[in-house]
């Protein structure tokens, strides 16, 4: 069966996207697949993947570029600003530039014929790509995955003018695919108000041979070249809370950080001690020069993904702040809804790293997503704080004061946590293939 994955996110690609998409296509290929994958070029650099952990096990791959246009660097800056709050020129909403790869890809794959397409959005024109396809008969089904809400997105507002394009190209979508694939149930839920096609939720998960580096206790970093901040890793005196990935602006620590500031000037967190540590694209610097943490905290800018699951290891706790939502701005349900079921591959690293040394995940802020929390506590390895700041106080106490007392509390439930690895997660998928061609091939009979 020939299958064909249009993707613009797939490695070296350092994006979290790019590892749901390079799991379907590893294990897809593992499981008799014949797995083809258009993608667009990438430039590589040293915080990419790395081929170690990325190893082509026999699918083809296609890389066309996107046709490049002129651009006027002034007005280039302004659009990138306005970018990341609409979605648009951004890989989610429209108009985007990635809407010139339409033409092309479908030019260079019409040639083919392919059982199965799976496309992943965004950018939404991979799915433009693959239903050109379905309506010439280049592909017989199509599924269309969903990592994100297109027009429905809780984080990029889209331009209003353009909101009737997006929701005809999303109908078109959802009228001519075979089946839908999300990340999560709550999407499930919010897409089968718009449509009646089959929705299928294949988790996003972890990688079990990314953590090979345990096993041959590999520790040295590629990205990391001070030696004083590796030694801090090292150092099991030294309590280390740990965030690898980007901080939103409504994931807010404010009440972490209140914490820490007051059992510093209680005496019990000193630089002796304790670090607070972020690996990521935003530094939070200015709130913690507010309360005055400079001498606890490292920030160690974008690092490599070998790295980043290397600090995972080597710290104390994994902190996962919940995107805080102020419910009183929305007038109904159905805008709420949008919030729920935003399972980022982050939750699930930090839980795949538990299957190989207990590092307990501490929650903070409210959230309205009820799924998010029933994963974590099932895990046996979160603790929920919400904005609790007494309970932040007297766990840190805790931990600081014995880290193997404080650790018998936790209880790894390895079976709930192990559903969630990538290949699994793939053999659901891999067997939905079969049954959709199977049910449709009768139907048709």
């Amino acid at each position: 069966m020939k299958l064909l994955i249009i993707t613009y996110f797939f490695p070296p690609l350092n994006s979290i996207a790019s590892l749901r998409l390079y799991s379907f296509a590893k294990y897809l290929t593992e499981f008799g697949l014949d797995v083809t994958v258009f993608t667009a070029p990438k430039k590589v650099n040293n915080m990419d993947y790395s081929s170690n952990f990325f190893v082509n096990n026999g699918y083809k791959l296609i890389e066309l570029p996107i046709p490049k246009v002129f651009k006027i660097i002034s007005i280039n800056k302004l659009v990138n600003k306005f970018a990341v709050i609409t979605g648009a020129y951004y890989k989610n909403r429209f108009p985007d530039d990635s809407d010139r790869w339409l033409k092309p890809a479908f030019n260079y794959l019409k040639n083919f014929y392919f059982d199965i397409v799976i496309s992943s959005y965004g950018p939404y024109v991979c799915h433009n790509i693959a239903l050109l396809l379905k309506k010439k008969f280049n592909v017989r089904y199509w599924i269309a995955d969903f990592r994100d809400l297109f027009t429905d997105s809780p984080i990029y507002t889209g331009i209003p003018i353009f909101y009737p394009i997006e929701k005809k190209m999303e109908q078109e979508f959802f009228n001519n695919s075979d089946l839908i694939t999300v990340v999560s149930q709550a999407m499930k839920k919010v897409l089968s108000n718009k449509t009646n096609n089959p929705i299928e939720v294949i988790y996003n998960g972890f990688f079990e041979e990314n953590f090979s580096f345990i096993n041959v206790n590999d520790f040295s970093f590629n990205s990391i070249k001070n030696s004083s901040i590796i030694n801090i890793f090292h150092n099991k005196n030294i309590f280390k809370i740990v965030y690898t990935g980007t901080f939103y602006k409504s994931q807010k620590i404010t009440n972490l950080l209140l914490a820490i500031n007051q059992l510093k000037n209680e005496g019990i967190i000193n630089a002796n001690n304790f670090r607070l540590i972020i690996a990521g694209s935003y530094d939070i610097i200015s709130e913690i020069k507010k309360y005055n943490l400079g001498d606890i905290y490292i920030y160690l800018g974008l690092v490599s993904f070998s790295d980043s699951l290397k600090i995972q290891y080597l710290s104390d706790i994994l902190l996962l702040p919940l995107e805080e939502i102020d419910i009183s701005k929305y007038n109904n349900t159905k805008n709420i809804n949008k919030y729920k079921g935003i399972l980022t591959g982050k939750l699930f690293e930090y839980l795949g790293l538990n299957l190989y040394k207990l590092t307990p995940i501490w929650v903070i802020n409210k959230t309205i997503d009820s799924e998010k929390i029933e994963i974590l506590n099932k895990s046996g390895v979160a603790t929920i704080f919400f904005d609790d700041i007494n309970k932040l106080k007297s766990y840190l106490v805790k931990a600081i004061k014995s880290k193997e007392e404080f650790l018998r509390e936790y209880n790894v439930n390895t079976e709930f946590i192990k559903q969630f690895n990538r290949k699994d997660q793939a053999k659901k998928l891999y067997n939905i293939i079969l049954d959709l061609v199977k049910n449709i091939y009768f139907n048709i009979i």
